[in-house]
C-alpha cells in the first residue's frame, strides 16, 4: 500500500466516496489491536479491534456479494489475513485459513497474477519449479545460465529451477544497489509515517497515479504471498499440508519481482536503468526473498503431491537444493542492511527448503548433495548458529524485552506463531539428530519471549 495515496484519498472526500469500507475497517481494527495489549489500552482496546475486524469482515463480505471488487478490498483482506495471524482472544485456524483463501480468491478474480504477462522481462515460471524465461536484461547482458537451469519453452518439467537469473548477474559488481531503492531513500517522510517498512522498496517521484497504482498492485501479491508462504512453513513445522493457493504456486505468478520496477528509473516499460556490472535487480533482497519462499512453497506442494512420483520429486529435490545454494550464493553478495531488517528471513526459507527435500525426497535416489547424512547435519549446524546470532540480537538481554512500553515484540503480535514454529523445527532437528543440543537450547531460548506475548496478548484459546 503506498500510505500517502491511501491518506490523501481518505481525507479528500470527493475520493473517500471510492474507498472499500472493508478497508478502512480492516486498517482500524489492526491498528487498535497493536495498541491494545497490556501495556497500552488492553482488554477494552481488544474488544474495540474486534468489533472493527468484524465490521471490515461484513463489509468485504457485502462488497463480494455485489461483486464491487476492487484492487482496496483486496488490501483489506491482506490486512484481515494479518489480524487474523496474532494471538487475539477470537484466534482460530480456520479464520486464518479462510481469510487466507479470500485473499487468494481476490487475487486471482482481479487478475493481479497475471498483470506483467506481457511484460519481456518478466520471469516466467512453469508447472512447480520451472522457469521457461529470464529477463531481457540479463540476456543483453549476456549472462548465461548456470549448470542444471535451462531456458526456453522446452524441457523443464518438474525438475526446473525456480531461478529468475543465472548467478552470472553479479559478475564485476561490488556490493549492491538495494539501499538506494529503500524507502528510507526514496521517501524520506517514511520515518514518520510507516517506521516499520523502512527496509521496503520505495516509490519513485516520477511515477504517474497509475503506475503507482500498478506497483501497488504488484506489491499486494508478493505480501500476499509472504504471507501465505509463512502460514505454509507453520502447517510444514506441524506436519500439516499446505492450503492449495494460487499465490504460493510459482507458475502462476506472472509480476515483476518486488521493487523490480524502480530499477527502470524514469522508463518504466522497457530497460533497467543500471551500470554494467551492477546485480540485476532479479538479485536484489526482495526479489531473492520471494525467490527463496516460493521454491520452498513449492516443495511443500511437492511433498504433498499424489500426481508426482517417486523420482519426480527426488529429481525436485536436486535442482530445488542447487536452487538454494545460488540464492544463497546471491545473498551473500549483498552490503546493504536489508536482510538484517528483515531478520533473515529468507535464509530461513533457504534451510527449511533443504531440510525438507533431504529428509523427504531422496530416499530412492541417491545423491552426493543430498545423500550424505554429514553434509546435511553442517548445512543444519550452520542454520542453528544463525539461529543463535538472530535470536541473540532479538533477545539476548530479556532486560530489554520485559517491561519496557514501546519495544520491538509489544507491536508484533504476529510473531508468536512464528515462534511457535521455530520452535517445532529445533525438536525436530533434534530429533533427526540427537547430538544436536544447541537446537535444544535454541527452542528454551524462545520460551520468554512466547511467554511475553502471551502475558501481554492473553486468549483463552491458547
Amino acid at each position: 500500500m503506498n500510505v500517502p495515496l491511501f491518506l490523501s484519498a481518505f481525507h479528500l472526500h470527493e475520493h473517500r466516496m471510492n474507498l472499500q469500507p472493508a478497508l478502512v475497517y480492516s486498517v482500524l481494527s489492526l491498528s487498535t489491536f497493536l495498541k491494545s495489549s497490556n501495556l497500552e489500552d488492553g482488554i477494552l482496546g481488544r474488544k474495540k479491534a474486534l468489533i472493527l475486524r468484524t465490521m471490515a469482515q461484513m463489509s468485504l463480505e457485502q462488497s463480494i456479494n455485489c461483486n464491487y471488487i476492487t484492487p482496496g478490498l483486496a488490501q483489506a483482506a491482506l490486512i484481515l489475513v494479518l489480524f487474523e495471524v496474532c494471538c487475539h482472544p477470537e484466534h482460530s485456524a480456520y479464520r486464518a485459513n479462510s481469510m487466507l483463501q479470500t485473499l487468494d480468491s481476490l487475487i486471482r478474480t482481479l487478475g493481479f497474477l497475471d498483470m506483467d504477462i506481457n511484460d519481456p522481462q518478466l520471469t516466467r515460471f512453469r508447472d512447480h519449479t520451472g522457469v521457461v524465461g529470464t529477463s531481457l536484461m540479463a540476456r543483453t547482458r549476456g549472462s548465461t545460465s548456470p549448470p542444471g537451469l535451462r531456458v526456453g519453452n522446452a524441457g523443464m518439467g518438474v525438475g526446473g529451477s525456480i531461478s529468475g537469473v543465472g548467478s552470472s548477474t553479479l559478475d564485476g559488481g561490488g556490493g549492491c544497489s538495494c539501499t538506494l531503492f529503500k524507502i528510507s531513500s526514496t521517501n524520506p517522510t517514511s520515518a514518520k509515517t510507516t517506521p516499520f517498512w523502512l527496509a521496503t522498496p520505495g516509490w519513485n517521484s516520477s511515477w504517474t497515479l497509475a503506475e503507482t497504482r500498478f506497483e501497488e498492485q504488484r506489491r499486494l501479491v508478493w505480501s500476499a504471498m509472504t504471507l501465505a508462504a509463512a502460514h505454509v512453513s507453520y502447517s510444514n513445522s506441524l506436519g500439516l499440508p499446505p492450503l492449495d493457493l494460487a499465490i504460493t504456486k510459482p507458475w502462476m505468478i506472472n509480476v515483476l519481482f518486488p521493487g523490480e520496477t524502480l530499477y527502470r528509473g524514469s522508463n518504466p516499460k522497457l530497460s533497467y536503468d543500471i551500470l554494467p556490472g551492477d546485480p540485476s535487480p532479479k538479485d536484489s533482497v526482495w526479489a531473492l526473498y520471494a525467490r527463496s519462499q516460493l521454491l520452498f512453497a513449492s516443495a511443500a506442494h511437492v511433498k504433498y503431491s499424489d500426481r508426482l512420483s517417486e523420482k519426480d520429486k527426488a529429481e525436485f529435490a536436486v535442482r530445488a537444493w542447487l536452487e538454494t545454494e545460488r540464492i544463497e550464493a546471491q545473498l551473500d553478495v549483498h552490503t546493504c542492511d536489508v536482510e538484517k531488517a528483515t531478520i533473515y528471513h529468507g535464509r530461513e526459507y533457504l534451510f527449511n527448503t533443504q531440510n525438507l527435500v533431504s529428509s523427504q525426497f531422496t530416499s530412492h535416489v541417491p545423491h552426493p548433495y543430498l545423500g550424505d547424512g554429514s553434509f546435511h547435519r553442517a548445512k543444519a549446524v550452520n542454520w542453528l548458529n544463525h539461529q543463535r546470532h538472530v535470536a541473540n540480537f532479538l533477545f539476548g538481554r530479556l532486560e530489554m524485552i520485559t517491561g519496557l512500553h514501546h519495544n520491538l515484540l509489544a507491536k508484533r503480535p504476529y510473531f508468536i506463531f512464528w515462534f511457535f514454529g521455530q520452535v517445532a523445527r529445533y525438536l525436530n532437528i533434534w530429533q533427526q539428530d540427537n547430538t544436536l543440543i544447541m537446537a535444544l537450547d535454541l527452542a528454551k531460548t524462545l520460551l520468554p519471549p512466547m511467554e511475553y506475548l502471551m502475558s501481554i496478548y492473553p486468549s483463552e484459546r491458547e
